[in-house]
C-alpha cells in the first residue's frame, strides 16, 4: 500500500496488496457487530459524523484518520471478510491515483452511463472524503438501474 498512500505506513494496511484489498482479503481489527456498542463500526461512524460524539471525545474526526487508529490481525489475503473501512481505503487511492473524487468517478463511469434520470448524493464527513461502502442517496428507479447493472451477466447492454 505506501505505492499508493506512503501515509498509511504502520497501519492495518501498511503491507496489504491492492489485489487483496479489492477481494476484501485484508487481516484488519475491525468489526461490524451493529448490535454490538463497542463494535469498531461505532467508532467508524462517530469519525465520520454519522454518529454522535460524546463530550470530551479526542478520537479521529474524518475516515482517513480513523483508517489509521486500526490494526492489523492476521494475515491480508487468508480469509475473505466484507469490512466497510476497506472500502475508504480504495476510495482514497482512487483519488490520489486519479486526482479525482470517488463521486465525480462514480458518476462518469457508471451514474452517467446507465441512464440515471436524477443525481445521486453520496455522505461525506468533514474533510469531504466521501463514504465509499455506505451512503449513497438516490432514487428508487436510479436504485434499480444500479441494482440491474450489477445482476446482469456481462453488465448492462453487454458494456462491462
Amino acid at each position: 500500500m505506501p505505492f499508493y498512500l506512503p501515509e498509511m505506513a504502520g497501519t492495518a494496511y501498511a503491507d496489504v496488496r491492492l489485489r487483496e484489498l479489492l477481494d476484501m482479503q485484508v487481516g484488519v481489527a475491525y468489526s461490524e457487530v451493529y448490535s454490538d456498542p463497542a463494535s469498531g463500526v461505532w467508532d467508524y461512524a462517530r469519525a465520520g459524523g454519522w454518529r454522535a460524539r460524546p463530550a470530551g471525545y479526542a478520537g479521529p474526526t474524518n475516515f482517513c484518520e480513523y483508517l489509521h487508529t486500526l490494526r492489523k490481525e492476521g494475515e491480508h489475503g487468508a480469509a475473505f471478510a466484507y469490512k466497510t473501512v476497506n472500502t475508504e481505503l480504495l476510495c482514497w487511492i482512487m483519488r490520489r491515483v486519479t486526482g479525482r473524487a470517488f463521486a465525480d468517478l462514480l458518476s462518469e463511469r457508471i451514474w452517467s452511463q446507465i441512464g440515471c434520470e436524477q443525481d445521486a448524493y453520496l455522505s461525506v464527513d468533514s474533510i469531504g472524503f466521501e463514504m465509499g461502502g455506505a451512503g449513497l442517496s438516490a432514487t428508487l428507479r436510479d436504485l434499480a438501474r444500479f441494482g440491474e447493472l450489477m445482476r446482469c451477466e456481462g453488465g448492462l447492454e453487454r458494456r462491462q
